[in-house]
């Protein structure tokens, strides 16, 4: 999902999980009243949007990039067609990069014409300053023999013309920039890892949180507030996701957690500014999918939880 600076248009990608199917993209106007589908069905993977929300970008792993100049009505698709990962956008919706299983490619059109960048490797996610010069790309690290030695996180100064390799190794699954690229946040997926920052535009980097799999992390403009999904936990024939956030100023609020699967609940976490462990936020709403009922359950990975009250 991604949304205009104000929070008024948002587009989201309907990728068909379990299904070989694949869904559409959706749109929304009024910060996510009512939704209106879009686009064809593809295994859709990433969406970006401009920060008036008017020039959107969205990939799939078995098509092309399609762009869209009006908020999502009309998609043109670009490119070739691979299995592409991630795609991100600069503020005004020029600078575009996207990432596939192979390489970068970036464009300054807003996705009229794409250049490959960057080495060949299993790229799972980029993400963007706002003005599109400062970029940050992970590697999945996973080889075509399937072997899971670990991947580097790269970052890129000059709009993804060159590329250099950090010292952050792991299954990375996802990244996250501040708007001016000098704030970094990028977590490990299935095989699990700490999550991992950067103040200084990916030059050094720092662990913190807890081992967990985390499936997608994002941040606020300014890179003090993060907010990271643990997921890809398996218990049965259940998937659960956990919500967990990191504030590093004023207090921390309630959130809320869903899991993904038919039954089950999930339970969001918070983070204090210099603690290095993650603290339930005990109380706050558990939904089970697909319903609205509040639930209280136990945490995962041996997290224990306070049951919250219905509300």
């Amino acid at each position: 999902m991604a949304s205009s600076a104000d929070g008024t248009k948002l587009v989201a990608s309907d990728g068909g999980r379990g299904s070989s199917a694949g869904g559409y993209l959706y749109t929304s106007w009024d910060s996510g009243v009512t939704w209106i589908q879009r686009g064809t069905i593809r295994l859709w993977t990433s969406v970006a949007s401009s920060a008036d929300g008017t020039k959107l970008v969205a990939v799939a792993s078995d098509g092309y990039i399609s762009t869209s100049g009006d908020a999502g009505v009309t998609w043109t698709e670009h490119g070739t067609q691979q299995s592409w990962t991630s795609v991100a956008s600069s503020a005004d919706g020029t600078k575009l990069v996207a990432v596939t299983v192979g390489y970068i490619y970036t464009s300054w059109d807003s996705g009229a014409t794409w250049t490959q960048r960057g080495p060949s490797r299993d790229w799972a996610s980029v993400a963007s300053s706002s003005d599109g010069t400062k970029l940050v790309a992970a590697d999945y690290g996973e080889d075509y023999e399937m072997n899971w030695n670990g991947g580097y996180i790269y970052t890129s100064g000059d709009s993804g013309v060159t590329w250099t390799q950090t010292d952050a190794l792991g299954l990375w699954s996802s990244v996250a920039s501040s708007s001016d690229g000098t704030k970094l946040v990028a977590v490990p997926g299935d095989w699990g890892g700490y999550i991992h920052t950067s103040g200084d535009s990916g030059a050094t980097w720092a662990d913190c949180g807890f081992d967990a799999a985390w499936e997608s992390v994002a941040s606020s403009s300014d890179g003090t507030n993060l907010v990271a999904l643990e997921g890809g936990l398996y218990d049965g024939e259940f998937e659960w996701s956990i919500l967990h956030v990191r504030r590093f100023r004023g207090d921390l609020d309630r959130v809320t957690g869903p899991t993904r699967g038919r039954t089950g609940t999930g339970l969001p976490w918070r983070h204090r500014r210099m603690e290095r462990n993650w603290s339930p936020c005990t109380g706050a709403r558990h939904l089970t999918a697909g319903t609205s009922t509040c639930r209280g359950t136990q945490g995962l990975r041996g997290h224990s939880a306070t049951p919250a009250s219905s509300r």
